[in-house]
């Protein structure tokens, strides 16, 4: 029997694996993984939210903010 035989026959009462949830970010420096609501730093800039991670410092994502003047000149207003 192959180990490809053995995962293939798992049996139905075992628990799925364990994976995290999708809302969860992972950091690339020094893999920490927590909820995206989780103890993250975020540090307001001029053009969003640098999120960092508490333990390495390490820039995880950037959450653009617009300004109300961007949405005036979309709509014409």
């Amino acid at each position: 029997m192959t180990a490809r035989d053995l995962l293939q026959r798992r049996d139905s009462d075992d628990p799925p694996p364990a994976t995290p949830p999708k809302a969860t970010l992972f950091c690339p420096d020094c893999d920490r993984t927590a909820p995206v609501d989780g103890d993250w730093t975020e540090r307001q800039r001029s053009y969003g939210v640098a999120v960092h991670c508490p333990r390495c410092d390490a820039r995880l994502t950037l959450r653009p903010q617009f300004s109300d003047d961007v949405t005036d000149l979309v709509h014409g207003d």
